[in-house]
């Protein structure tokens, strides 16, 4: 895998397609706490949604 370029908090990666699959969280640990960042932010959303809903 290689670097190509950060801009601010982003990083672009790259990996020959020879090489096998691109995996950025390639073990358990990893890839159980990229999900529950994403669980996070989206239960962040809906339930702010949901308020919005119910006041208006």
């Amino acid at each position: 895998m290689e670097l190509v370029k950060v801009v601010f908090n982003w990083a672009y990666f790259r990996k020959k397609a020879a090489d096998g699959p691109f995996e950025l969280y390639s073990d358990t640990t990893s890839k159980l706490a990229y999900l529950n960042r994403v669980l996070s932010r989206f239960l962040t959303v809906f339930f702010i949604n949901l308020i919005i809903r119910i006041i208006i």
